[in-house]
């Protein structure tokens, strides 16, 4: 017999945004949280059990499994910027299930920078409490402690493609909740031409990380190849041969 599991993920969120956006109702929160889900492809909790830890600037939240949601949890570990790891309970994430959930509400920030190697999901199926909890963590591939000019390229062209994923996810999503607003407000707006210039702008963002993606795979290799040459020199020694031999020649 399948059986159920407690999975309480966390988003934790720049401080600053936190404050920004700390006089939103429970209805935005759960804009805020979907759109943040929706990111990744992860489905919505139940709106009872989110959870806003203002100490923490976290947002936090369950899902219950049922039977046939296997296969949705262990495609989880393949999301390309999500991290799963099993951890235990803290007096935190019980104080937070005992309060109700407050006004305040988390940043409108992107979660937390993710590596491009997730962790394992531990098997759940073999396991023999009834109840697990799995939480987002956030991190990131240190590049190699080499001083030179191709690794300060390297560190920068990555800060700025970082960068500018947050911006593109927050921007996207100010103009989700802007446009629902005014929807509620019973504005007048085209949706149509509303949604075509926020694809517009998203694609030109898209192509510009795309353009740095591709500068920072050239640095790599070159980094590589540097590298490569310094533990075992091929090319240098190959070049001496080739003038000692011209020189002999003439």
């Amino acid at each position: 017999m399948h059986k159920q599991f407690n999975l309480t993920a966390r988003i934790n969120y720049a401080q600053h945004k936190t404050a920004a956006l700390s006089d939103m109702n429970s209805a935005e929160i759960e804009q805020v949280v979907r759109a943040d889900l929706d990111i990744f492809g992860l489905p919505f909790p139940p709106s009872e059990s989110i959870c806003f830890v203002k100490r923490l600037n976290s947002l936090e939240f369950s899902w219950t499994t049922h039977s046939g949601s296997a296969s949705q949890l262990h495609s989880l570990p393949q999301l390309e910027h999500i991290a799963l790891e099993e951890y235990d309970p803290t007096p935190q994430q019980a104080e937070c299930r005992a309060e109700s959930p407050p006004k305040g509400v988390p940043s409108r920030s992107l979660l937390r920078r993710y590596s491009h190697s997730p962790s394992p999901m531990p098997d759940m199926r073999n396991g023999e409490d009834t109840s697990g909890q799995l939480s987002v963590l956030a991190s990131r591939e240190s590049l190699p402690a080499i001083k030179n000019n191709t690794v300060s390229i390297v560190v920068q062209l990555t800060q700025e493609y970082w960068d500018t994923r947050r911006d593109i996810v927050n921007a996207a999503a100010r103009g989700r909740l802007a446009e629902q607003n005014l929807w509620d407000l019973g504005a007048d707006i085209d949706a149509e031409l509303s949604y075509g210039a926020s694809q517009l702008l998203l694609a030109e963002q898209m192509e510009l990380i795309e353009e740095e993606r591709v500068k920072l795979h050239m640095t790599e290799k070159i980094l590589e190849d540097v590298l490569r040459e310094c533990e075992t020199p091929v090319v240098v020694p190959e070049l001496l041969k080739l003038v000692q031999a011209w020189d002999e020649e003439e």
